[in-house]
């Protein structure tokens, strides 16, 4: 006070009476200055619950802006864990996620993944959770500096049974090098890994039956399935004895080639011939009242004794039950002299009556070279497919010893087979569906007992181009494979050896498109190394069969093949977010 009115003493001067005037008017001043600014101070304690309410709103929208960026984050984060989900422990899959979690938050990493990623043990679910804090700008006034934040993702994989087939190249060109290791050793190793991937060990019950096809210049269904009832054992395709002559007053006049095998007591081999238009590219049921429908055991014939551009020679062309005037001395077809001493071009690779009681005498390598020895079965190189199976150790197995690298490329017969793995209408139907081991092919857009979708895949492996090895010299054109000889003009009326491939393609292309129009989805890995490439043209038919331009991979060494393969059984098991 004493202060105050020293103040308004200077302030109002030394003349008492206009001084004492002053004085009263600057306390009144002062008091009514004072009490507008207790009123502020009131109103502003007042206010202070709305002001934190309408902070307490912005720093929220905050908040949520913050969560939103890190659902964002984590959606993306937890689709690429679920894929790797199958491949990884645990330290390596959490590992994994937080930097694919902070990739996918950019610079900003004050966000962290809360523990380890959750893991379903059939491996199709997997969630992650993230943490942070939300500065405030407001709130923190009342002691409340930060907002947690929180958010969850999760994803899983379909519902569905994949049932899938392996169409694998065994060519001879797969014994070529893929940096360190073989083509066929590196095609393996990536075919395994497909197979863990979708069936690892642990998981409650299979998701997936795998087929394993490799083809040559044929593809082996196996030996066993001589009596199966889609095999044509009584000789009626028209493509069964296009190669051979059948008098009809023969001494001997065999059923089918079976008879032949049996008659030099050889073995068939397992390989098959194509059916002929309009079946070859389609899955039409095998029956025996559409004879063409069924399938002929593959047999190369034993050609000419005296040509020089005979290829393949296992038995004498006089031989066996072949006799003096009986009925192959006879001319049955225009250009075909069958007189036993006048054999002539071409005649003694027609008569039946050499395998009869004849053992092949000769077993020198043919005229393909060396590996390439001469018999019925030449060129039934690869051995035995591998019908539908969810047993991993039969599947596995078979990728380790059913894969011979040897002979021709044949990817249309590798294509068919393997859709014949798969189709509905066999000729594989003859297993049931259990729960482990081999399976029925279910129908198109069928669904398992436990009602999972079934889902049907294929894989097409090739390191090059389709090829029918001609030759110039042979009256056939060149070699006897799935498709007979190019004499025989399976694939169209001018059927060259100039036109061959083109020919083959076309086939392969037509192929493709009848199985995607099944409903298969088909991927294709090219592999092509830079040492043994695949050409343009090889590379295109590949593309094309794909069910995609996403579906279609090229593999340039044994690292990037493994890669593909992964890469595919990602793509098969599409995931959905489910947070």
């Amino acid at each position: 006070m004493i202060n105050q009115n020293m103040k308004l003493a200077n302030a109002c001067g030394d003349d008492a009476p206009r001084a004492a005037a002053c004085r009263r008017g600057r306390k009144a001043q002062s008091f009514r200055l004072s009490e507008s600014g207790n009123v502020a101070l009131m109103f502003g304690i007042a206010f202070l619950p709305m002001m934190v309410l309408a902070g307490s709103a912005l720093d929220y929208a905050q908040a949520t802006k913050r969560k939103v960026e890190i659902q964002n984050a984590l959606d993306a984060t937890v689709l690429a864990v679920t894929q790797q989900a199958r491949y990884m422990n645990s330290t390596q899959l959490a590992t994994y996620a937080d930097a694919q979690f902070q990739a996918n938050m950019g610079r900003d990493t004050t966000a962290k993944l809360y523990g380890a990623p959750s893991v379903s043990s059939d491996f199709r679910s997997v969630c992650v959770t993230a943490r942070d804090n939300s500065q405030n700008s407001v709130m923190k006034l009342v002691n409340m500096p930060v907002t947690p934040v929180a958010a969850t993702a999760c994803a899983q994989t379909q519902n569905n049974f994949y049932e899938i087939t392996l169409v694998l190249d065994n060519s001879g060109s797969m014994n070529n090098s893929a940096g360190g290791k073989t083509k066929l050793q590196a095609l393996q190793d990536a075919a395994k890994a497909m197979v863990t991937a979708m069936n690892p060990a642990g998981i409650p019950q299979p998701q997936a039956a795998f087929s394993i096809v490799p083809f040559g210049a044929a593809v082996n269904i196996g030996s066993g399935n001589a009596n199966a009832s889609f095999m044509d054992k009584l000789g009626k395709s028209s493509i069964h004895w296009q190669n051979f002559q059948l008098p009809s007053t023969a001494p001997w006049l065999p059923a089918s080639k079976f008879d032949l095998f049996t008659g030099i007591s050889t073995t068939w081999g397992g390989c098959v011939e194509e059916r002929p238009a309009p079946y070859m590219t389609t899955d039409t049921v095998a029956s025996s009242s559409v004879p063409d429908t069924l399938f002929v055991p593959m047999l190369y014939p034993d050609e000419n004794d005296t040509a020089n551009g005979s290829i393949n020679k296992y038995l004498t062309d006089t031989g066996g039950t072949c006799q003096n005037n009986d009925a192959y001395n006879k001319a049955d077809t225009p250009g075909h002299s069958l007189n036993i001493g006048s054999i002539g071009t071409g005649d003694g690779q027609t008569k039946v009556c050499k395998y009869k009681n004849q053992a092949m005498v000769s077993t020198a390598v043919t005229a393909l070279g060396s590996g390439f020895m001469s018999g019925p079965n030449l060129l039934c190189t690869t051995k035995s497919l591998q019908q539908l199976s969810t047993d991993m150790t039969v599947v596995n197995a078979t990728i380790q010893n059913n894969l011979v690298a040897h002979g021709d490329t044949n990817a249309m017969a590798g294509l068919m087979w393997g859709w014949r793995t798969l189709s509905p209408n066999g000729p594989f139907n003859v297993h049931g569906n259990s729960s482990v081991g081999y399976q029925d092919a279910r129908g198109y857009g069928a669904k398992t007992n436990d009602g999972r979708n079934v889902i049907k895949v294929m894989v097409l492996m090739s390191d090059g181009k389709n090829n029918w090895a001609a030759s110039s010299a042979n009256v056939n054109g060149g070699i006897f494979n799935a498709f007979g000889y190019m004499k025989n003009k399976r694939l169209g009326s001018n059927t060259t050896s100039s036109n061959s491939r083109t020919l083959m393609d076309a086939k392969t292309l037509e192929a493709c498109t009848n199985i995607k129009a099944a409903g298969i989805q088909l991927f294709t890995v090219g592999f092509s190394t830079p040492t043994d490439p695949i050409d343009a043209t090889g590379l295109g038919v590949l593309q094309t069969c794909a069910s995609s331009t996403d579906s279609a991979f090229t593999a340039g060494d044994g690292t990037q093949i493994v890669t593909a393969f992964q890469e595919i059984a990602k793509a098969i098991t599409r995931l959905r977010i489910s947070n």
